[in-house]
Parts: C-alpha cells; structure tokens; sequence
C-alpha cells in the first residue's frame, strides 16, 4: 500500500511538473486519486512494518514525506492553475463535433433517398423508367444506411467519451492537497516514531 501510494505521488507531481495538462494526464490523476488509501489504512500498515522491517518502513516514510512535501510545494500551485472541468469538455466536444459533423452530412442521403422513394408513387409499376428509379432508390437507400452506420459509430464514441470525463468534470485538486497533506503528517509521525525507537535502543 505504502508502495503504491509513493509510485502514484511521483506519476502525479511527474505529471505536473510537465507540459500543460492533457486529457490523459488529467485522467491518469484522478484515477491515482480514486485509489489512494485512508489515512487510517497507511497508518495500520505502518505499525505493521514497524514490528517486521522498520528499516523498510522509514525508507517509505522519507520518501513519502519528500513526494508529499514535493506536491505540496510545487506541483499543487501547477494544478490549481489546470481547469479540469475545461479539459473534460474540450474532450467532449471534440466527439461531439464529429458526431454532429457526421449527422449533417448524412441529411442530404436520406432526401435524397425519400425523393426516389417518393417518385415511385407516381410511376408506372411496369414502366422502365420505374424500374431505373427504383435502382436508383435501393442505391440511395444502401449509401444512407451505410454512412447511418458511420453516425451510430461516432455517437457511441461521443458517449462513452462523456462516461470518461465525469471522473475529471467534477473533479477538485483541493480532494488531493487535503489527503496529500494527511500523507505528510503521518509521513513526520512514522519518522518521530522510528527516531525514538532507535534512540531508544542505543
């Protein structure tokens, strides 16, 4: 647990102290939040390193401490200053556009497509100009179907796009300095604990 946590606070202060903020990057933040544990839970696993391996435990501890201190000091103010909610839309809207592009487009097919369809009421059955038309019709009919596929392909990418960015849209950066700072403060405890500890060995 520990382990994880210290991997996750160095992919986000990575993250942070990179390039502007990207979708995925914003994405991959919020995931390593969802998974960071309860205070409580680090603490229970802490004392019981503490009886096994408390060498291992301070080495986690220091370098808790140190991510933690790192966010904290510089790679908070980089991500109080991304708009996550503007970066979950921005992903959205580009689905969308192709979606709606998608749809425009296909207009023209389905008229022309009723247009044929129409003609045919006033033609003769057995004329060849009824025949031709209703080539035409099929033909009209199978290319709108075709590029109707295309729009139900976009509209299901749009939505599952609108399903990923709900983590990020009502996402807050304060959700991470308020657990990050916990991190800290049982990172200092843990590191007293240990020091005591072996003072009072010696």
């Amino acid at each position: 647990m520990i382990s994880e946590l210290i991997q996750n606070l160095i992919a986000i202060n990575n993250i942070a102290e990179g390039q502007d903020l990207s979708f995925d990057n914003a994405l991959s933040i919020v995931k390593k939040y969802d998974v960071m544990p309860e205070p409580n839970d680090l603490i229970d696993e802490a004392e019981i390193m503490a009886t096994s391996d408390i060498d291992a435990l301070e080495k986690s501890g220091i370098e808790l401490k140190r991510e933690s201190e790192r966010f904290l000091n510089f790679s908070l103010s980089r991500l109080l200053n991304s708009d996550f909610k503007t970066i979950a839309q921005s992903h959205t809207n580009t689905f969308y556009e192709r979606f709606q592009t998608a749809e425009d487009d296909l207009n023209p097919y389905w008229k022309a497509y009723c247009q044929l369809n129409n003609r045919l009421d006033y033609l003769d059955v057995n004329s060849r100009d009824y025949q031709e038309t209703e080539k035409c019709c099929a033909e009209a009919k199978a290319e709108h179907d075709e590029r109707q596929k295309v729009v139900h392909r976009l509209y299901s990418e749009y939505h599952q796009a609108l399903k990923d960015t709900g983590p990020i849209l009502f996402f807050k950066v304060e959700y991470l300095e308020v657990i990050i700072l916990k991190y800290r403060d049982i990172a200092s405890a843990i590191l007293a604990d240990i020091k005591r500890i072996k003072e009072g060995c010696s």
